[in-house]
């Protein structure tokens, strides 16, 4: 089959056209995936920032470590961090502070967890607190903290 030149300059139209056509497609997709890559981008660095904030502040106060003793200074910098930290759930306040504890409070702390365990509850940053008072801190202290408690829930025996 002869075609002419007209013919073929038609079929080229056609598929110069057809290339034409996935070009535009893939210069949409491109542009889509360079938007996707920005947006990536732009929350890794929100997120950097962020985490670089925390870890800056978490740098400049201290969180106390305890051992043995009267533990209520210990707490009382630790409810402190706490607050600058905006740390309010308790299970992370129970972490922080069951990591910091050493020696004869650390093996305190052990057999506490195994209790725990054994009884499926959840402890709670001021179960926490009255633990370590029950155990290192003074009477004293430990009637002062059961009064606080009693006075924040309204409960009276």
């Amino acid at each position: 089959m002869v075609t002419s030149n007209k013919d073929r300059l038609d079929l080229l139209k056609v598929r110069l056209a057809d290339v034409q056509e996935e070009l535009v497609k893939m210069h949409v997709g491109f542009n889509k995936k360079v938007a996707q890559i920005e947006a990536s981008l732009k929350q890794l660095i929100e997120t950097m920032t962020t985490q670089a904030m925390f870890q800056t502040k978490f740098t400049n106060l201290e969180f106390p470590k305890f051992s043995t003793g009267d533990p209520t200074t210990c707490l009382s910098m630790a409810n402190q961090f706490f607050a600058y930290q905006d740390i309010p759930e308790d299970h992370l306040r129970v972490q922080l502070g069951s990591y910091h504890l050493e020696d004869e409070a650390y093996q305190w702390w052990l057999a506490m967890t195994k209790t725990i365990k054994e009884d499926n509850t959840v402890i709670t940053w001021n179960v926490f607190e009255e633990e370590m008072l029950v155990r290192f801190g003074s009477t004293e202290d430990l009637l002062y903290a059961r009064l606080n408690k009693r006075v924040a829930s309204k409960t009276i025996y």
